[in-house]
C-alpha cells in the first residue's frame, strides 16, 4: 500500500498572502486607528464593528493595493519544494470575485493567475471555490482531487477539512482558538510546514508499513537481520562498549569538568531516548559519562566511512545517511529498543551552528540583497568567530523580512553579537521572551517520539551547554524527568518533548 503524499492543497488568501495583516493596518488608516474592537476578528465587520456596507466600501477603496501585495516567499518556497518532490500542487481559493461568470470575474483571475507567476510559484491547477459557504466546498474538492495535505489559514475551514485528510494551518490571531484534533497542525513559517509534512508523511508511512508487517512480519525480521551490528540479544556490545567508557568517561571528566545534573532521571532498564539538543561534536559525551547503559548513539554515516569507522561499528552506534534512505537506521534503532537497550539522538537532527556554505550565503545575501560592501573572507572569519547559533541567525532573517529590524541592525548583530544575536532585542523589547528562549534551539525532527510511540519506550529529555574547554566552567548536562508518549498524541509529546529540553537550556544559562 503507498502512503506517500502525492496532492498538496495550497489556500492563497491568508497562506500566500497576508490578509490579515493588510486589513489591521489598512482598516486602522481607514477607521481611524482607535478604532479597532478586535484584533483578532476574521474580517473587517469583525475587526473594526462596522456594517457589511462600510466593509463593502473598504474592499472598494483598497482591493487593487491589497491585488499588489506580495506574496509570502517563505511560503512559496515550501510550495515549490513540495512540488520538486513530484507532489501536485493545487491552489484552492474563495479568493474575491473569481467565481463570478463576469469581466470582473475574468480580471481577477487574472489577476491572481499573474501574481503567482510574477513569485514564480509552482503549481498544477488553481480550483476556485466561493466566498460564501467556503469551508463546505473547499471540503467536496479536496475529496473530488483525492488531498492528502491541505494548507489553510481560516479556522472553521481548517476544522472542516481536518475531518477527510491532514490540514496545516497557518497561524495568525483569527485561529489561535482552532479546535485541534489529530488532523491539525499550526504552522508559523514554510519551515514549520515542510517539518510537519514531514511528519505526516512518516505517519502515514508508518501506517502502512504496519499493515503490511502483519503479513509480512518475517520477510522484514529477515531483511533487518542482514544489517550485521542490530542486536538480537541485548548485551550484544557491552564489553566493548563498556572498556571504551570505563577508559574514556574519566579521561574526558578529569579533561572537560563537565557538571551532570539529575542524571537519576535515567532508568536502569527498559527501553529509553536519550534525546537532547546538539550544539558541539562531542555533545554525547556528557551523557556517556552520566549513565552505565550502553548507549547506542546515531550518528552521521560519514563518521562510519572514516578512520573511526570500526570503532563506531563495534561500540554500537547506528550508522545515519542524511542524504539517503533514514528507513534502515530507523529499524535499526527500533531493533535496539525491542530488546530493552538505551538509543541516543538530537532532536534537532544537526548541530546548531553556522557551516560555511551557509554563512557564504549570508555574505551573498547582504552584498547583492541588501547591498552592504563587505569582503567576503573577512566577512567569513568574523561571523565564524562569533560562534552563533544557526537558529537566532535564522530568526534574525525572519525578522529582517518582516520588517521588525531594519537592514543595518541586522548587519550590526551579525557582527558584533558576541554568541547571542538576538539577546539585545530580548532587552529592547523587540522579541518577547518566549521568542528568545525558542530561537535557542532549531526545529526538532519527528523521529524521538515517532520510535518512542511506536516501541512504547520512555524519552528522557537532556540539554548540554557550555563550552568545551580544559576544566571547563560552564559545561553542563542537565536531565528531567522520562516523557511516557503513549499518554499523549503525537503533537502534545512533541510539545512536552521542546517544552522540556528548552526548559532545560533556560535552566543551565541561568546557573552560569
Amino acid at each position: 500500500m503507498n502512503k506517500s503524499i502525492k496532492n498538496v492543497g495550497v489556500d492563497f488568501d491568508g497562506v500566500l498572502k497576508d490578509i490579515y495583516g493588510f486589513q489591521l493596518k489598512q482598516g486602522k488608516q481607514y477607521f481611524g486607528e482607535d478604532a479597532v474592537v478586535n484584533e483578532k476578528g476574521f474580517e473587517i465587520k469583525d475587526m473594526f464593528a462596522c456594517t457589511k456596507k462600510q466593509q463593502g466600501k473598504f474592499w472598494l477603496k483598497n482591493i487593487l493595493k491589497y491585488e499588489k501585495l506580495p506574496l509570502d516567499e517563505d511560503v512559496i518556497e515550501y510550495i515549490n519544494q513540495q512540488y520538486d518532490e513530484g507532489k501536485k500542487i493545487y491552489i484552492i481559493t474563495g479568493h474575491a470575485h473569481t467565481t463570478e461568470k463576469s469581466l470582473l470575474g475574468y480580471i481577477f483571475r487574472k489577476l491572481l493567475e499573474n501574481s503567482l507567476k510574477e513569485y514564480g510559484v509552482k503549481y498544477h491547477e488553481i480550483k476556485y471555490v466561493s466566498e460564501s459557504n467556503n469551508a463546505s466546498e473547499k471540503l467536496e474538492v479536496c475529496k473530488s482531487l483525492n488531498i492528502d495535505i491541505m494548507i489553510e489559514d481560516k479556522k472553521e475551514n481548517i476544522e472542516e477539512i481536518s475531518s477527510f485528510c491532514p490540514v496545516i494551518g497557518k497561524k495568525n490571531p483569527t485561529n489561535e482558538d482552532v479546535k485541534y484534533n489529530s488532523n491539525i497542525y499550526m504552522a508559523n513559517n514554510g519551515q514549520e510546514m515542510s517539518d510537519f509534512t514531514s511528519k505526516i508523511e512518516l505517519l502515514r508511512q508508518e501506517t502502512s508499513l504496519s499493515q503490511d508487517n502483519s503479513s509480512n512480519e518475517d520477510n522484514l525480521n529477515k531483511e533487518v537481520k542482514n544489517v550485521d551490528y542490530i542486536p538480537f540479544k541485548r548485551d550484544q556490545f557491552k564489553i566493548q562498549y563498556g572498556i571504551v567508557r570505563a577508559i574514556g568517561s574519566p579521561c574526558f571528566q578529569n579533561y572537560y569538568n563537565p557538571t551532570i545534573i539529575d542524571r537519576e532521571f535515567i532508568p536502569k532498564d527498559g527501553p529509553v531516548i536519550l534525546c537532547g539538543n546538539h550544539l558541539h561534536v562531542l555533545d554525547q559525551f556528557p551523557v556517556i559519562c552520566s549513565t552505565k547503559r550502553t548507549t547506542h548513539w546515531m550518528a552521521k554515516k560519514e563518521y562510519f566511512d572514516g578512520k573511526l569507522g570500526s570503532f563506531f561499528r563495534h561500540t554500537g552506534a547506528i550508522s545515519v545517511d542524511r542524504f539517503g534512505d533514514p528507513s534502515q537506521s530507523k529499524l535499526v534503532a527500533e531493533n535496539y529498543l525491542d530488546v530493552g537497550s538505551a538509543v541516543g539522538l538530537f532532536a534537532e537532527g544537526t548541530r546548531n551552528h553556522l557551516k560555511r556554505e551557509y554563512i557564504e550565503q549570508l555574505h551573498k545575501f547582504i552584498t547583492s540583497e541588501l547591498h552592504f560592501n563587505i569582503l567576503k573572507e573577512q566577512f567569513i572569519e568574523n561571523i565564524t568567530s562569533q560562534s552563533l547559533l544557526l537558529s537566532q541567525v535564522q530568526v534574525l532573517q525572519q525578522l529582517l523580512k518582516s520588517n521588525r529590524v531594519d537592514e543595518y541592525t541586522f548587519l550590526e548583530l551579525l557582527l558584533n553579537s558576541k554568541g547571542d544575536c538576538l539577546i539585545k532585542l530580548l532587552i529592547n523589547g523587540t522579541l518577547t521572551e518566549e521568542e528568545y528562549y525558542d530561537s535557542l534551539l532549531l526545529p526538532f525532527k519527528h523521529g524521538a517520539v515517532s520510535m518512542s510511540k511506536k516501541k512504547n519506550s520512555l524519552i528522557v529529555p537532556f540539554a548540554v551547554t557550555g563550552s568545551y574547554e580544559k576544566n571547563s566552567k560552564d559545561l553542563t548536562v542537565r536531565y528531567d524527568e522520562p516523557i511516557d508518549t503513549s499518554k499523549l498524541s503525537f503533537e502534545e509529546a512533541e510539545l512536552q518533548l521542546r517544552t522540556k529540553i528548552l526548559s532545560l537550556v533556560k535552566q543551565n544559562r541561568n546557573m552560569h
